[in-house]
């Protein structure tokens, strides 16, 4: 995962484990999306 170059990615991906909603973050962002899964 290329998360180190790209914070927002990192964020997303916390945010998307906090609230457990990584499909929702998938739909809104399909960069962190495709990373995710």
């Amino acid at each position: 995962m290329n998360v180190t170059t790209n914070p927002e990615p990192l964020l997303a991906g916390k945010v998307a484990l906090v609230t457990g909603a990584g499909r929702g973050i998938g739909v809104v962002l399909p960069v962190d999306g495709g990373m995710a899964a």
